[in-house]
């Protein structure tokens, strides 16, 4: 709670409008838990944006780990961004990993979908044993479940396979017809 306390305070101090335009507004933070993804739309602007957190989380007797900090250009075509902080050069890569997912220069999303189809195809397999087959859960409890956790998961991924192939797919009101059971959303 007392780290959230701080990052609103980091964040509200950052210029907004630095950020990279979208919608409405810019966008110049994303943050979860002790994560952050400084963006902006020009190197410059990112420049400002660093050392304005850095300078933040200072003030607030916070440190930004210089080896774990990464820079990523996302472009039609490579373009080279020099960044500093604190006289080190922030290493650029072409990709990485960031809460699960991975976000690539190239702006390549049908890995990445596969990727996370994959691993719905997994937890799918591993609720198995666990909901499925599970003689002391009630039907009505594995259909909440199927609901609201399998559903959403499988017409997501049954949309992006839909658009990627020439046989359209059942639509995903016709897919479950033989479950019965009512979810809050339901009602």
């Amino acid at each position: 709670m007392l780290f959230n306390l701080i990052m609103d305070k980091i964040i509200a101090n950052l210029p907004k409008e630095l950020g990279y335009r979208m919608g409405n507004g810019p966008i110049h933070i994303i943050c979860y838990a002790d994560d952050a993804v400084l963006i902006a739309d020009s190197e410059e602007n990112l420049q400002t944006l660093l050392l304005r957190f850095d300078q933040m989380a200072e003030r607030l007797n916070m440190e930004i780990s210089l080896n774990k900090t990464k820079s990523l250009t996302i472009s039609r075509n490579y373009t080279k961004c020099k960044v500093e902080l604190k006289g080190t050069l922030i290493e650029q890569v072409p990709n990485f990993n960031y809460l699960g997912a991975e976000i690539s220069a190239k702006r390549d999303l049908k890995q990445e979908v596969r990727i996370q189809e994959m691993k719905a195809a997994r937890i799918s397999g591993c609720l198995s044993n666990l909901i499925w087959f599970n003689k002391y859960m009630s039907t009505e409890c594995k259909v909440c479940i199927y609901k609201t956790n399998v559903r959403p998961v499988f017409d997501i991924c049954i949309g992006n396979e839909s658009r990627n192939s020439l046989h359209p797919t059942t639509p995903p009101n016709n897919r479950d017809e033989n479950y019965k059971g009512n979810t809050r959303k339901d009602a």
